[in-house]
């Protein structure tokens, strides 16, 4: 009777063993699904905001909202990029050219107007 429960102890922590690895394979794939799709929704948003520059009239409408889009779906992908660095140097170097060029867009949004831009 010992040896029965003992190949039924045995038969039954094989079993779970082999469940807990199905189960942890699964958990890691579903893991990297995940990623993968959040990944996807942060290249759609670039994709959609690029797509909405193309064919419009400058000169019809103001392009700030556009190309502001652009700049936040662009820094939210390339802040989830692994191994990259360098989303600190470009950054400053985008404050340092919006710092300089800015000041020169609204004065000509003042003389020209906001649509010209």
């Amino acid at each position: 009777m010992d040896v029965l429960a003992l190949v039924i102890s045995a038969l039954s922590l094989l079993i779970a063993g082999v469940g807990t690895y199905q189960a942890n394979k699964r958990a890691n794939e579903a893991l990297a699904e995940s990623r993968k799709a959040a990944e996807d929704a942060r290249w759609f948003a670039v994709q959609e905001a690029v797509q909405r520059l193309i064919g419009f009239d400058p000169t019809a409408e103001p392009v700030g909202e556009r190309l502001a889009n652009l700049r936040i779906t662009s820094i939210a992908l390339v802040d989830q990029l692994d191994g990259w660095d360098g989303i600190d140097s470009w950054l400053e170097a985008e404050r340092t050219l919006g710092a300089t060029i800015g000041p020169e867009l609204g004065h000509r949004s003042v003389i020209i107007g906001p649509a010209s831009l």
